[in-house]
């Protein structure tokens, strides 16, 4: 589990069993970005969502992904926030 703060959002994200829920605030209604990449760098998911004011939260099929370390990248055109998840068998 993760946050960071930043002056206009927010970002969470955490893992329950085979779901990544994605948490993140914005100020108002906003188009975001969410991209997973692996570690070599391909992309495994990209979605665009439409954020309201305040949070939103988006959930992921993480059983779609094999075990491993993944890079999540939020962006919203002018803020943008890359973290690392790591998805296990356990």
């Amino acid at each position: 589990m993760f946050q960071t703060l930043c002056s206009r959002c927010s970002r969470l994200i955490q893992i329950h069993q085979m779901l990544a829920e994605i948490r993140f605030t914005t100020p108002d209604y906003t188009e975001v970005s969410l991209t997973v990449h692996n570690m070599i760098g391909a992309l495994i998911i990209s979605k665009r969502i439409y954020s309201e004011s305040g949070m939103n939260k988006v959930i992921l099929g993480a059983g779609d992904l094999k075990p491993g370390v993944y890079i999540v990248t939020l962006s919203d055109g002018k803020n943008t926030s890359t973290k690392r998840m790591v998805v296990s068998t356990n």
